[in-house]
């Protein structure tokens, strides 16, 4: 069985059981038809406009203070990153270095070997 209100089809406000009809409703409470703008300002709009203009600069202000240490981060860390790039190219001469070495003592060994056979088939 389908529900059936026990209410009219009429339109009915939530203040009861009177059909809304606003236009009367708003001359019976004595409020101007249509919109109406007051010429004044209350106190808890100017606070709340003063207090969002505080917390805006006081925003900024802490932007601005980020952005300063960011700047300092990114000088230590190009200075770290300057360091380290020296440090590499110095291990990167040395392993050089070393390789070189490294290479004319196998030059070595290999010659020393070299002769040492010449001489022991020469015999």
């Amino acid at each position: 069985m389908p529900y059936q209100s026990d209410r009219s089809s009429q339109d009915y406000s939530s203040f009861g059981n009177q059909p809304y009809i606003g236009e009367e409703r708003r001359r019976a409470a004595g409020r101007p038809d249509g919109w109406h703008l007051k010429k004044e300002v209350n106190l808890t709009i100017i606070l709340t406009l003063v207090g969002m203009a505080i917390t805006g600069f006081w925003g900024f202000a802490d932007l601005k203070k980020d952005v300063e240490l960011i700047k300092a981060d990114n000088y230590v860390l190009h200075q770290r990153d300057t360091q380290n790039s020296n440090d590499l190219r110095d291990a990167l001469t040395d392993i050089r270095a070393q390789y070189k070495d490294i290479s004319d003592r196998l030059n070595r060994l290999l010659e020393s070997d070299l002769v040492h056979r010449r001489q022991s088939t020469n015999r």
